[in-house]
């Protein structure tokens, strides 16, 4: 993963662009796909490194989800 420009940008076979909020907000596009995914939430601590993981695993499975219904 890399910072660029104000967005981390994860490498991969279907690359991730991702925009991180303090409390919880977090906006991921998914370019090649055309997916946009926008989580709006107010956590109690400003990083959570638990709910980051849980976050990232659930925008994968719904990446995936989404992407195989489209195809």
């Amino acid at each position: 993963m890399r910072y660029r420009s104000q967005w981390y940008v994860a490498r991969g076979p279907v690359s991730l662009w991702m925009a991180f909020g303090i409390h919880g907000p977090f906006l991921f596009i998914d370019r090649q796909r055309e997916i946009l995914i926008a989580k709006v939430s107010s956590q109690g601590q400003p990083l959570d490194a638990a709910a980051i993981t849980l976050t990232m695993r659930v925008i994968a499975g719904t990446r995936d989800f989404i992407a195989a219904r489209v195809t």
